[in-house]
């Protein structure tokens, strides 16, 4: 899953330069919105950890937890004014202590791209 990631990442930059179409694992992609939304379906769940905020109020630090789909694979970090401003990534491991084993060998740049993916409309719309 994590190079599923880095290669959407690598067709971001493509498009955004007017690259098109672009190919990942037999799937063409038109335009940066098509790849976005292809993307954030990857997604199981998100969780964030924070303060108490009244509603539409955009959180000014905290943590998020993005479960993937189909993998023991999770992506946390810290936030920001409402977005991602770093990233780890961690397999489900019984046997580690918190139940979570970091992994090491990722394109940080990738991933935090991907994260930002779910934040970015809570900071135009305020999560409403």
């Amino acid at each position: 899953m994590l190079e599923e990631i880095h290669d959407l990442y690598q067709a971001y930059l493509k498009l955004q330069f007017g690259l098109t179409p672009v190919r990942i694992e037999g799937l063409d992609f038109n335009s940066v919105k098509e790849l976005e939304d292809y993307a954030t379906k990857l997604v199981e769940s998100i969780w964030i950890r924070d303060n108490w905020y009244k509603p539409g109020e955009i959180a000014s630090s905290g943590e998020y937890e993005i479960v993937l789909k189909c993998s023991a694979l999770h992506l946390a970090g810290t936030l920001k004014d409402g977005l991602p401003t770093s990233v780890r990534a961690e397999m489900c491991d019984p046997t580690a202590p918190r139940g979570m084993c970091p992994l090491t060998n990722y394109n940080e740049t990738a991933l935090l791209w991907f994260a930002k993916l779910f934040f970015k409309e809570c900071v135009v719309s305020g999560c409403r």
